[in-house]
C-alpha cells in the first residue's frame, strides 16, 4: 500500500474551517486588487470580500469562544496562552515592518503607535485579543454561578462593557486610537457568534425539522447579504453614522450565515473539502506573511483593465504560493511558528499539532 497523506478531523468543526479557508483566500484576493485594480472598491465583487472576509473570522472566534474555567489557575494559564498566541505575531510582524521602512522614527515612537494605532500591524490580532479576553473574564466569573442563563449572559455583559469602553475612547481619541472603532464592530460580530453556539447546542440540535429551517435559513440570509451587495455602490466607503453602520452590520451578518450555512453541510469523506479544511487552519500563518510579501509586489504603472485584473490575479496565486513554500520551510525550523505565529509546534515526524488548534492531526500511511 503506497504512501499518503490522510487527513482526521478529530472532534472538530469542518464547515467552520472551510469558511475560514475561504475567508483566508478572499483577504489575500483583496489585497491583490487594491494593488493593481484602481476602482475596485466600488464593484459587488469587493462588496462581498468587504462583508465577509473579517466578519467571518470574528464569527468563528466568537462560536468557539465558549470556555469553562474550575479556578483562577486554569484560567491564568489560558489567559498566558491566549497572550502568546494573539500578541506574539502582532508584535513580530510590527517590527518586521519596522525594520523594512525605509525612513523609520525612532524606536520609541514606533512602539507608541503599534499599541496607539493598530491598524500600522496585524490590527485584528490587537482587537481579537481584547475581545477574547474580555469574554473569558465573563465566562471565568460564570463559574461561580449555577444558572444556565447567567453563565450565558456573564460573557456578554463583559462584552457590553468593553463596548462601552471603546465608544468613549472613540470619542475623545478617535477611531484609530486603540482600534476603538474597530473594537465596537467586531465586538459585536463576535457576540453574534458566541449567541449562534448558544442557539445551536441548545435549540437547533433538537428540533425535528432541520431541513427546512436549514433551507429557510440559508435562502433568507443570502437572499439579504446579495441584495445589500448589489444596492450598496461601495461597503467599504460607509460612514460612520447609524444608518451605514447598521448597513454594514447587516451584510456582514447574514453574508456569514449565509457562508456558514453553506458550509455546515461538507462532509469529510471529500477529500478536497478536507484538504482546504486543513489549509483553513492556517489562515493566521497565510494573513500574517502574505501581509508581508505583498509589499514587494510590483509596481507596473499604468495598466488597461483586463492587465489590471490579469496582474491581481497573478499576483494572488503567487502569494498563495509563497506562502505555502514559506510554511513548509517553517516546519524545519526550531522555534519558527513560536516566534512568528504564537503556535507550538511538536517535532516533526509527519505528525503534529498546533497550540490552538491541537485537535487536527495529519498521519502519515
Amino acid at each position: 500500500m503506497g504512501q499518503a497523506f490522510v487527513i482526521e478531523y478529530k472532534n472538530r468543526d469542518l464547515g467552520l474551517d472551510l469558511v475560514k479557508c475561504l475567508c483566508m483566500l478572499l483577504v489575500v484576493l483583496d489585497h491583490s486588487l487594491q494593488r493593481y485594480v484602481p476602482n475596485i472598491f466600488y464593484t459587488p465583487l469587493y462588496n462581498v470580500i468587504w462583508l465577509l472576509q473579517m466578519p467571518a473570522f470574528f464569527f468563528v472566534s466568537g462560536f468557539l469562544s465558549k470556555k469553562v474555567f474550575s479556578d483562577i489557575k486554569s484560567f491564568l494559564l489560558w489567559l498566558g496562552k491566549i497572550a502568546v498566541f494573539y500578541l506574539v505575531p502582532f508584535i513580530t510582524h510590527g517590527l518586521f515592518i519596522y525594520a523594512t521602512q525605509s525612513a523609520r522614527p525612532s524606536f520609541g515612537i514606533f512602539l507608541y503607535e503599534l499599541i496607539a494605532n493598530p491598524d500600522s500591524s496585524l490590527w485584528f490580532l490587537f482587537v481579537l485579543f481584547w475581545i477574547v479576553i474580555v469574554a473569558g473574564l465573563g465566562s471565568y466569573f460564570s463559574h461561580f454561578f449555577k444558572n444556565k442563563i447567567i453563565k450565558f449572559l456573564l460573557p456578554l455583559i463583559f462584552a457590553a462593557f468593553l463596548e462601552a469602553i471603546a465608544f468613549l475612547l472613540y470619542k475623545q481619541m478617535g477611531g484609530l486610537f486603540f482600534s476603538s472603532k474597530l473594537i465596537i464592530y467586531y465586538n459585536l460580530i463576535f457576540c453574534t457568534g458566541y449567541i449562534g453556539y448558544f442557539v445551536k447546542k441548545n435549540f437547533c440540535l433538537n428540533l425535528k425539522n432541520k431541513k427546512a429551517l436549514f433551507w429557510i435559513t440559508t435562502l433568507v440570509s443570502g437572499t439579504i447579504f446579495f441584495v445589500i451587495v448589489f444596492a450598496v455602490p461601495s461597503a467599504i466607503n460607509l460612514t460612520d453614522n447609524i444608518r451605514d453602520l447598521l448597513i454594514r452590520i447587516t451584510g456582514s451578518f447574514f453574508g456569514v450565515i449565509f457562508m456558514v450555512q453553506l458550509f455546515s453541510k461538507a462532509s469529510s469523506s471529500i477529500k478536497a473539502f478536507t484538504f482546504l479544511g486543513f489549509c483553513g487552519q492556517f489562515s493566521l500563518e497565510v494573513y500574517y506573511l502574505h501581509r508581508f510579501f505583498v509589499r514587494f509586489a510590483p509596481d507596473f504603472g499604468t495598466l488597461s483593465v483586463i492587465n489590471q485584473w490579469l496582474a491581481a490575479l497573478v499576483l494572488f496565486i503567487v502569494l498563495i504560493a509563497m506562502c505555502a513554500i514559506t510554511l513548509i520551510i517553517l516546519f524545519f525550523v526550531p522555534f519558527g511558528h513560536l516566534i512568528l505565529f504564537g503556535k507550538a509546534k511538536s517535532r516533526w515526524n509527519f505528525e503534529y499539532k498546533l497550540l490552538a488548534q491541537s485537535a487536527f492531526t495529519i498521519q502519515l500511511r
